[in-house]
């Protein structure tokens, strides 16, 4: 078997630099990036002239232990394939002699080499697939190990070059951010189809819904109406289930707000699919490009059912208080006066005993009346008493215990009449308003649950306007560079010289990390919303890891000072990573190539202080605490401004703190304290 070096029969530099733009192309424009695989493998394998090209994805077994299983495989014609093979299926990374490739790929480390010169283990069970040389590299979601991509030589003993570890390093980067931009996009629409309202965007060609198209409808409309999704595409579906009694109106207020381009806004009902008449509060407000230019109409429905019927049932309920009142049966009295603390009844009608289950006789009692008033309502009662008998009426609504124990709502209302013997007494009836009372809360009720839906819905809302502005920004600007340099590469009739593809190469794996980065940042976000993001604390040095993060950082040109001190606390190396990398990347972002930046570690207060400072523009006494909420930047500042409020959430998951100090000489100095034994996460 011969032995082949770098540049020597090794694939060509050129064809990998083409290949390596073709797949960033494939896999960025592919809706799902396994779609795009198969053809990413075959491409790949064949312009590095390989055997076979596979893609493992790493996972653990319910008792814990590491496993891989492999998922996609290329082969050269006349190589075995093993994609069918179970050994390969559930492989235990320890078992099978390749800990020490897991141990390697878990800290972003390649492996590759010829099969003879690996360790026994390792090599029989390289030679059993009759695998001369291999080159794997791990494929990174975030910080998750996600699995491994690799090439196989199995015709010749070869020495893997530069070229083709940055090349297979260049397609794993570029694997996980799709794996990651997937999982977020995947978060978005739960967020929004999982969320209590039907949502909606359609576009008006003309003044009217009669020729709308409609975009996207989230699938409550079939949970909440009953009519599948398809059925609304239909121009005339939505006028034809309105209700018809509410039919020309709200035709009438579409046409008129759509004609001028203003917000829609209405309840209205619409017949459901089995016949049930649906309360709906719909509102559509109109979306418009850079140049003020309408794009389409974003709205939502809300199912407001509960509110009418418990509005309705309240209206009933009033009119029947007013036929109570005005000519129904009361429970009347007489009562002494001036009598009070102590009631004496001189008359008590049969309605008392029918509303409240206590015999007559009993309400002669001293202080009967009192001791069934209801607990919280008796100070309020006695208040009233006084001021009735020093102005002569009584009106006040409270609650009494029956007899049964349950609770009466009465509006008692009396006044001073004065008997044929000149005898002061007080007349009065006590009405059972309980079902009014009811109605009152039940309609709170559906107020407190709609305002609840509502509050949901315009928070999903910004975080749907929030994530589009960092797609339409902080995304799309390093896909569009993935894309325009992969293109380039691509192009078969452009003759670029070596060193060129492989900057374009560089560039592309550059704006992969940065895509990454960002993604990683939104994924974290909602783990850290759902609790679900905790410190995994070990000892480490704050000086060490500071200074390793900015030795990898890309500077940009800028010219950066370390000073650091041994720092040694309890804490997660990654978020700490995170930690440094965000508050660099702020600084760069803000300041001029010419302009320097600072990083410090020192210890403080019995814990670790990270400082990064720079002379750029600083921020303004109004905005250094609001700059760290999340989506908040400073004024004129770029980004999706995620990153700061990714630092302050990771310090105070850790007990610390992150805040912005005032710098002598101008300039920002923004600071993170960790303690050096971070108290019990709360769960």
């Amino acid at each position: 078997m011969e032995t082949l070096g770098p540049g020597v029969a090794n694939s060509a530099p050129t064809a990998i630099l083409e290949a390596v733009g073709y797949i960033a192309q494939r896999l960025v424009s592919s809706p799902r990036w396994q779609d795009a695989i198969p053809d990413v493998l075959e491409r790949l394998g064949k312009a590095t002239d390989s055997s076979r090209a596979h893609v493992f994805r790493t996972h653990r077994s319910a008792e814990d232990t590491l496993l891989a299983s492999q998922l996609f495989e290329w082969c050269a014609p006349g190589i075995v394939a093993f994609i069918d093979a179970e050994h390969l299926q559930d492989l235990d990374w320890e078992a099978t002699g390749y800990g020490r490739w897991a141990e390697e790929m878990a800290s972003g480390q390649p492996v590759f080499g010829l099969a003879r010169d690996f360790p026994p283990k390792e090599r029989e069970e390289l030679e059993a697939e009759g695998i001369a040389s291999t080159l794997s590299f791990p494929v990174f979601a975030g910080d998750e190990w996600w699995g491994t991509i690799g090439l196989d030589d199995c015709m010749r003993e070869r020495i893997w070059d530069e070229g083709e570890v940055e090349a297979l390093r260049s397609v794993a980067a570029v694997i996980g951010a799709e794996i990651l931009r997937q999982r977020a996009e995947a978060a978005y629409r739960d967020l929004v189809e999982e969320g209590p309202v039907m949502t909606y965007q359609e576009s008006l060609p003309d003044a009217s819904r009669s020729n709308t198209e409609l975009r996207y409808l989230s699938p409550q409309v079939t949970s909440v109406l009953g009519y599948p999704p398809e059925r609304w595409q239909d121009p005339d579906f939505w006028p034809s289930i309105l209700h018809p009694a509410d039919r020309e109106e709200v035709l009438k207020e579409d046409e008129d707000t759509v004609r001028a381009e203003l917000p829609f806004d209405r309840d209205y009902r619409i017949i459901a699919a089995d016949g049930r008449t649906v309360w709906v509060n719909d509102r559509a407000i109109p979306v418009r490009d850079s140049q003020d230019r309408l794009t389409h109409w974003q709205g939502f429905m809300l199912d407001i059912t509960k509110r009418k019927e418990a509005e309705e049932a309240l209206a009933a309920a009033e009119e029947r208080y007013r036929f109570l009142v005005e000519r129904g049966p009361l429970a009347t009295y007489l009562v002494q006066f001036p009598q009070y603390p102590e009631l004496h009844p001189v008359y008590l009608s049969p309605q008392f005993e029918q509303m409240f289950g206590y015999p007559l006789e009993r309400w002669n009692g001293v202080d009967f009346w009192d001791s069934v008033v209801h607990p919280d309502d008796q100070e309020m009662l006695r208040i009233e008493d006084v001021r009735a008998m020093a102005e002569g009426d009584f009106d006040l609504e409270y609650r009494i215990i029956a007899e049964d124990g349950s609770v009466v709502w009465v509006h008692d209302k009396a006044e001073v009449v004065t008997g044929e013997d000149g005898t002061q007494l007080w007349k009065g009836y006590v009405l059972d308003i309980t079902q009014r009372h009811q109605a009152i809360e039940e309609r709170e009720e559906a107020w407190r649950q709609e305002r609840a839906a509502r509050e949901e819905v315009e928070e999903v809302s910004g975080l749907k306007d929030v994530l589009l502005q960092a797609v339409s920004h902080d995304i799309r600007t390093p896909l569009t560079a993935i894309l325009g340099m992969a293109t380039t590469l691509s192009h078969p009739e452009l003759d670029l010289p070596d060193q060129a593809r492989l900057e374009f190469a560089q560039r592309i794996a550059a704006n992969t990390t940065r895509l990454d980065r960002l993604v990683s940042d939104l994924l974290d976000l909602d783990r850290l919303s759902r609790g679900e993001l905790h410190a995994n604390l070990l000892t480490v040095d704050l000086g060490t890891i500071a200074t390793e993060v900015a030795r990898y950082a890309d500077l940009q040109g800028h010219e950066i000072i370390i000073e650091t001190v041994p720092t040694v606390v309890q804490a997660d190396p990654a978020k700490v990573e995170r930690i440094v990398d965000n508050l660099l990347g702020n600084a760069l972002k803000h300041t001029p190539r010419e302009a320097r930046i600072w990083l410090r570690v020192e210890m403080k207060d019995q814990g670790g202080l990270i400082i990064v400072e720079d002379e750029g523009p600083g921020v303004p006494d109004g905005e250094r605490e609001a700059i760290f909420d999340i989506y908040r930047r400073g004024s004129q500042a770029p980004g999706s401004g995620i990153g700061l409020s990714l630092v302050r959430r990771f310090a105070e998951i850790h007990g610390g703190r992150a805040w912005v100090a005032e710098r002598s000489g101008g300039g920002a100095s923004f600071r993170v304290w960790l303690p050096q034994t971070p108290l019990p996460q709360r769960q």
